[in-house]
Parts: C-alpha cells; sequence; structure tokens
C-alpha cells in the first residue's frame, strides 16, 4: 500500500465525524422571577419574622445551575426587624431572569425550587415557616418542555405560614 493511500484511510474516520448528526439544539431558557407574597399569619407584633428565600436551578441530575437567594436587603413583613443572611447563594431582585441553555433531548430539563424560612430576630430562632422546599421539574419529552405555559408558582410553609413566588418560564 503506498503511502498517499495509508494517508487517506487515516482521514476516513475524520470525514465521518464532520458529517454526524451535531445533535439536538440547546434551548434558551429565561426564568422571570416575579413576586413573592406572605399571607398575613407570617407576620406579627408579637412574631416579627424576616422572610427569606433561596431559589435553586439546577438539571435533573440535581446539579446546580443557579442558586439565588431574597430578598436582597428586603422584608417581606409589616414587623420584620433587620435582615440577617441565612441562606448562601447570589443575592438577587423581584424581576431578575436566570438564563440557561438546556438540550432539546428526550428526558433532558431542569427544576426550580424555592426554600422558604422566617427567622424571628428577637428570639433569634427560625419561626413559622420551618425550612420547607417545593420544587416544580420541567422535562423535555414529546418535542417541548413541560409546564411552561404562563405563570408559575411555588409555595413554602406549613399550613399557617405560606409564601407563593411567582415565576415565568420562556423558552427559545
Amino acid at each position: 500500500m503506498t503511502r498517499l493511500a495509508l494517508f487517506l484511510l487515516l482521514l476516513l474516520p475524520l470525514a465521518a465525524c464532520d458529517s454526524a448528526d451535531p445533535g439536538p439544539e440547546a434551548a434558551s431558557i429565561s426564568i422571570a422571577l416575579g413576586a413573592i407574597t406572605a399571607n398575613s399569619n407570617c407576620d406579627s407584633a408579637t412574631n416579627p419574622g424576616d422572610f427569606q428565600f433561596l431559589i435553586e436551578v439546577t438539571d435533573l441530575g440535581n446539579n446546580p445551575i443557579e442558586a439565588i437567594t431574597l430578598p436582597a436587603g428586603a422584608t417581606y413583613g409589616t414587623h420584620s426587624a433587620a435582615v440577617i443572611p441565612l441562606f448562601s447563594g447570589n443575592q438577587a431582585t423581584v424581576g431578575q431572569t436566570i438564563s440557561l441553555q438546556q438540550p432539546r433531548a428526550e428526558g433532558s430539563g431542569f427544576a426550580v425550587s424555592l426554600s422558604g424560612m422566617e427567622w424571628d430576630s428577637t428570639t433569634r430562632r427560625d419561626a413559622n415557616m420551618d425550612d420547607r422546599t417545593s420544587v416544580r421539574t420541567h422535562r423535555f419529552a414529546s418535542g417541548q418542555f413541560s409546564s411552561v405555559v404562563g405563570t408559575q408558582q411555588l409555595s413554602v410553609g406549613n399550613g399557617a405560614c405560606n409564601a407563593t413566588l411567582d415565576y415565568v418560564v420562556t423558552v427559545q
């Protein structure tokens, strides 16, 4: 076999790689954080609380994509005292948008979770919410991501004290 023929044989696998299907196009996903509302049972003159929230976006393997904390220097109760940082993550504000890329492939997707805590600054103890977490999964199936039409809600609380996060997912 000549050197030229041997050289051309070595190039064949490279040519095959170039013609392969590049795979599914990634989706650009935006998660716009809306309002967080807490019911009136969460806050009273005898039990002032500082509401803090952790919003995490993960892939379906539970690998973190983004972790942000709310509020960023704000409180969610009329009797709230100074905010003591309880969660770690990037501080964000209502109205902020989280952007991520996810493959358009069966079984891929992402999850949004909300964890909430009310801290009683007077007694320096966790109050009412008791570190509750709720999660919503958006899975890619049948050509689209599930549960992305309209405003989504996640609620945390113990029944007596509840808080709700509104968020909107946009997929392009």
